[in-house]
């Protein structure tokens, strides 16, 4: 009796798991596995039959081209700005909210409403917010006497500048996860600290963040993963321009495969990224473990 009710028992967890394992079979396992397949083909997708197996090829190819190896640093800078930009940022206004000061409800309210947005909407209006003879961001400069700026037609300007909008963007979602922990944080260890005498900066320091570390860990992961990610700003507001100045490592596969219909290059750069992300993702994961222990 006890047998057939746990076999019962597991055949109703299967069935409930069972459209998980096909959404990741089917989004996530057969596309990696064909695209370290096709990693090692010459595969073209105006003529796929046509396709040829050139070995390691691809990969030299990448190695050689300093276009991807500018992609390659690229998607590094947009994750460092992601990390160690958005994330204490994201800290000081989880901070400021976790008040409870009168107004931080409609605050909350309007840094998450960048988060739902549409990335291709807001991609656009910040594209003509950086215009670099009319646009809002000039026009505010302009009125405190500070000369226009080229933003997004600028080589140095370009890749910070659609590094400030995504930070913009997502800073709401950080936000949550950050405001999460510090609403799990007792408030009696802010009290004996304000006893002994501890300013803001020093309950920040010796309180806060090693109590929010868990928090801190999951958003760094998240912040890892969304600056790898960065794709729709790049496409709208500069294509990878001016000179290569902000592409990365996704906008170098979408250029490969589907302007150049290179798809054997575009894998070989996929795998390059997955492999990068699985060393990153891996060392936060045994942070995290280390942390949580």
């Amino acid at each position: 009796m006890i047998l057939r009710r746990n076999m019962g028992t597991a055949t109703v967890a299967v069935l409930f798991l069972l459209p998980l394992f096909a959404g990741l079979l089917l989004f996530q396992w057969i596309p990696l596995v064909l695209a370290v397949k096709n990693s090692f083909y010459n595969l073209n997708l105006m003529n796929p039959n046509a396709a040829h197996y050139l070995g390691l090829e691809n990969y030299r190819n990448l190695a050689d081209s300093p276009r991807f190896t500018q992609a390659f640093i690229n998607s590094l800078i947009y994750t460092a700005g992601k990390i160690f930009i958005q994330i204490p940022l994201a800290l000081l206004l989880a901070v400021f909210l976790n008040q409870g000061i009168r107004g931080t409800t409609f605050v909350r309210g309007a840094i998450f409403a960048a988060l739902v947005a549409s990335e291709a909407v807001i991609a656009l209006i910040w594209n003509i917010m950086y215009d670099p003879s009319n646009g809002l961001i000039n026009v505010l400069l302009n009125a405190v006497s500070i000369p226009k700026q080229p933003f997004l037609i600028s080589t140095d300007q370009a890749l910070p500048s659609i590094l400030a909008m995504v930070i913009w963007k997502d800073i709401g979602f950080t936000m949550l996860i950050l405001l999460a922990g510090l609403q799990a944080i007792p408030e009696e260890y802010y009290e004996a600290a304000a006893l002994d005498g501890a300013g803001a900066w020093r309950k920040l320091y010796s309180i806060t963040v090693p109590l929010l570390r868990r928090s801190l860990l999951l958003a760094m992961f998240m912040a890892t993963l969304s600056g790898f990610r960065i794709f729709t700003p790049i496409l709208l507001m500069t294509e990878g321009g001016p000179r290569n100045a902000t592409i990365n490592i996704i906008y170098y596969m979408y250029d490969r495969g589907f302007r150049f219909l290179r798809m054997g290059e575009a894998s070989a750069a996929a795998v390059v990224m997955i492999g990068l992300l699985a060393v990153i993702t891996l060392a936060q994961g045994r942070l995290m473990r280390t942390n949580y222990d």
